[in-house]
């Protein structure tokens, strides 16, 4: 890199969330809440519907975890992450992956805010997956147990984690990018249902079903009827993030160190020029 490299940055500022960011990488970066996997192993539940709000600066990363259930002391874990751009859902018990289920393509763009969320139920379907509101095609890979969830034998289930998989005592699969209003409902949620989330609506039986609820607007409070506050262990920094922070903080090549940085803010666009790099 030379000392007259110079890097221009442009990007939406809108849509702004308020988000938990993860520099990726194999650094423990997560946020744990590991009431709500011991009160969710206690109820036993037959069903499930994790949404939340992701922005990932690319489709390359091997496994990013958005969230995830997990058994401290064993192979065995309830994973909603992405795997090279596409949304994935894998259940492991007793180091047997009884469910592993796929997109068929890629729906996420990087840089953009987006809505996702997976619903498992015994129906034998298997997990659905979707994106903005819509449901996505895939495959399930792994068929062992196909209607899997918490009731189904995995009885060590002791954690919950955003960012990040906690299983058999380590921290894998570090998320990269921003997540953002994390939310375990413990039923199967319509397509319906999925949409009025992604608009902000409170669904009419939320005060049964929604167990948490994060939103990351000022700490890692739980909002949901569990009340299982989260804790941050690494360098995770809660914010409000839009595109144009997205594509400044994970730009490819920008220097740590620079002689002068400049950003502009206008007509709902920011504008960052980096020059000098030391």
């Amino acid at each position: 890199m030379a000392t007259t490299d110079q890097y221009t940055i442009r990007g939406s500022l809108y849509p702004v969330r308020s988000a938990a960011r993860f520099v990726g990488g194999d650094s423990d970066d997560v946020i744990n809440a590991d009431a709500a996997g011991v009160a969710r192993e206690a109820a036993e539940d037959s069903s499930g519907t994790f949404t939340a709000w992701i922005m990932i600066p690319n489709v390359t990363e091997t496994a990013c975890s958005i969230c995830a259930f997990g058994d401290t002391d064993a192979d065995e874990f309830i994973d909603f992450a992405v795997k090279a751009g596409l949304l994935t859902l894998t259940i492991s018990d007793g180091g047997v992956d009884q469910v592993t289920a796929q997109e068929d393509a890629i729906g996420l763009t990087p840089h953009r805010w987006h809505h996702v969320a997976v619903v498992q139920e015994a129906s034998g379907e298997g997990p659905r997956f979707y994106i903005d509101g819509v449901k996505r095609a895939a495959t399930n890979d792994v068929t062992t147990d196909v209607d899997e969830w918490i009731n189904d034998q995995l009885g060590g289930i002791d954690n919950f984690t955003i960012g990040a998989l906690s299983a058999s005592a380590a921290v894998t699969q570090e998320f990269k990018g921003y997540i953002s209003d994390v939310k375990y409902r413990n039923k199967a949620l319509t397509q319906a249902e999925i949409i009025e989330d992604m608009n902000g609506a409170t669904l009419s039986d939320d005060g049964t079903y929604l167990q948490n609820h994060w939103d990351f607007k000022d700490d890692y409070k739980d909002n949901g009827l569990g009340a299982d506050d989260g804790t941050a262990t690494g360098d995770i920094i809660l914010c409000q993030a839009s595109e144009f922070d997205s594509r400044l903080t994970f730009a490819t090549g920008i220097p740590v160190v620079a002689d002068k940085i400049l950003i502009a803010l206008t007509d709902n666009m920011g504008l960052a020029y980096v020059c000098q790099a030391a």
